[in-house]
């Protein structure tokens, strides 16, 4: 019988070892002030500079964007899941429309590229390509 509390303890002891199974993946961490080159996909491949202003909490994703030469914007929100982006764009004023969009984070957090299509009350569809880095 003094052997039973040893045995007890040997059996307790891996379930307090800190082991709590499987962890989440990590995300890329996408908050912060990004510099975009926006390029049109088509027989016009006209090129835009964009300021992205997004803010992350856990994989929920929140922001603004700036045409630096135009001066449209809109709001982003989205996911992330590990180095993936999925994000949809509301573009105001005076072109609203909508746009869906992917892109991958490098791994170092620093870039991000990928593309987006959808349409607006000034050009009608339209698909792109971007390309950010962080600030």
């Amino acid at each position: 019988m003094r052997f039973l509390p040893l045995a007890l303890c040997l059996l307790v002891l891996p379930s307090c070892s800190g082991d709590k199974g499987p962890t989440e993946p990590d995300h890329a961490n996408v908050a912060g002030t990004w510099d975009a080159v926006i390029t049109v996909v088509g027989s016009t491949s006209e090129e835009y500079g964009a300021t992205l202003t997004l803010a992350q909490s856990g994989t929920q994703l929140t922001g603004t964007w700036l045409l630096t030469q135009e001066g449209l914007g809109g709001e982003i929100i989205g996911t992330v899941a590990g180095q993936t982006v999925a994000f949809t764009v509301q573009q105001g004023q005076p072109c609203p429309g909508v746009f869906n969009g992917n892109g991958t984070v490098d791994s170092a957090g620093t870039t991000m590229s990928g593309s987006y299509s959808g349409s607006d009350s000034c050009v009608g569809a339209l698909a792109t390509q971007f390309s950010a880095t962080k600030r």
